[in-house]
């Protein structure tokens, strides 16, 4: 198996006890796919029809206001997965755009594979729900800091957590998903390491 499988294998280890044999059985559903920066997903006018596990690199989704402007809902790093949940499940029309931030390898599970996978190994299943469970716990939480963290709370939060983050998204990208302005961004980036400094 290789090195990037055993990665997703692992991933998915971590949310169920899933035998060798259901393993193999369950990647050979995924298909692999090297994409270049700024690549499409998904658009935010079709039906989302996969879900994707990012072995390297970033992807974003993001959803453009009533004014026109692009608002970043969240970053998938490696080891993360990322999807219209709303539309893959209920096979509507897609408000979301889905686009690498930087190159990338991803490994794509269609919904006919996914519901193959759902009907004929409950302990992907099992995997699956650990997964969105999670998933909701974080954006739960990310909702939280947005309400209640000022500016520089919710950046050093998120530098914290996610340390490559400025090598993987621009600052627009991060300014947006942090519900600020690059400027703000910027400004504050420098006061921060002004006191650093001091």
């Amino acid at each position: 198996m290789s090195s990037e499988l055993e990665m997703l294998t692992r991933n998915l280890c971590k949310r169920a006890t899933i035998s060798q044999e259901e393993l193999n059985n369950i990647t050979s559903k995924f298909e692999r796919q090297e994409i270049d920066k700024n690549q499409f997903l998904l658009k935010g006018d079709r039906s989302c029809n996969a879900i994707y596990y990012v072995y390297r690199g970033c992807c974003k989704s993001y959803i453009f206001d009533q004014s026109g402007k692009e608002r970043v809902i969240m970053f998938a790093f490696a080891d993360w997965w990322i999807t219209d949940i709303d539309s893959f499940t209920n096979n509507h029309t897609s408000k979301i755009n889905i686009q690498s931030t930087a190159e990338a390898i991803i490994y794509k599970l269609t919904k006919e594979n996914f519901n193959h996978l759902i009907s004929n190994f409950p302990s992907f299943e099992t995997a699956f729900r650990n997964m969105m469970q999670y998933s909701y716990i974080r954006e739960q939480r990310r909702s939280l800091e947005l309400i209640t963290d000022d500016a520089p709370t919710r950046y050093l939060n998120l530098t914290g957590r996610y340390p490559n983050i400025e090598q993987d998204a621009s600052q627009k990208d991060i300014a947006s998903y942090l519900g600020i302005t690059p400027e703000f961004l910027s400004t504050l980036k420098k006061k921060l390491l002004t006191e650093e400094r001091s």
